[in-house]
């Protein structure tokens, strides 16, 4: 039996936290998996992971292909989600075939191996660069708009809340990052962080249980 490997993005901290995002992905490609006779054997995550970043700051893409056995199928929910990045998407699809395998995606767009499927693989991957171009330009228009009417706009950064059009400090969370950063000062790991807090039950914005890559795009953010 072919095995498939499922792999889920989501690119912001709110669809992090509510979940719909991930658990839509992950029912699409399950679905499509017991339809096509599929064997899942592993499921990776880059959550709150730009569609455009790096491969060295996607860790769920690269163990995902590292997952990977000869015949193997990377499944994804939409194309979309390998890259919204032209030279990303190339790079992926050039190590998924170095593993001797391909990359299948839930809603059978691009799927297959004829030219008219890989000429429907090349229009995704420039649409899905488009779309990200795009809705950062709208993004930029909007926040220029709102930053010249003196109104907070964006998400609230960390250690912040909002009051009004105005943004006041919030003594807890700058005191998780105060923490953190005196914790990591001292070599301690983003596991040992999570850990601690959690034990304490000083958890996130949500009120939900840290985990490590929220925790330290949370300090990192904080920090710049």
């Amino acid at each position: 039996m072919t095995t498939a490997i499922i792999y889920l993005r989501v690119s912001t901290s709110k669809q992090v936290e509510a979940g719909n995002g991930l658990d839509a992905q992950k029912a699409a490609c399950l679905a499509f998996a017991e339809r096509e006779g599929l064997q899942v054997a592993g499921v990776f995550v880059d959550a709150g992971v730009s569609g455009g970043a790096e491969l060295q700051s996607r860790p769920g893409m690269m163990d995902a292909i590292n997952a990977l056995q000869k015949g193997g199928i990377l499944l994804v929910a939409k194309r979309d989600r390998i890259a919204r990045d032209v030279l990303n998407n190339a790079v992926i699809e050039k190590m998924v075939s170095k593993k001797k395998s391909s990359i299948a995606s839930a809603d059978g767009a691009g799927n297959g191996d004829d030219a008219a499927a890989a000429l429907m693989r090349n229009i995704l991957a420039a649409m899905a660069a488009y779309e990200k171009a795009l809705a950062g330009m709208r993004t930029k228009a909007a926040l220029k708009a709102l930053k010249s009417s003196g109104r907070v706009y964006g998400p609230v950064p960390y250690g912040f809340q909002r009051f009004g059009n105005a943004l006041i400090s919030n003594d807890d969370e700058l005191q998780v990052v105060q923490d953190v950063t005196s914790w990591r000062e001292v070599k301690a790991t983003w596991a040992q962080c999570v850990e601690r807090l959690n034990t304490d039950q000083r958890y996130t914005r949500s009120g939900r249980p840290w985990s490590v890559q929220n925790l330290s795009q949370v300090i990192r953010r904080a920090a710049a």
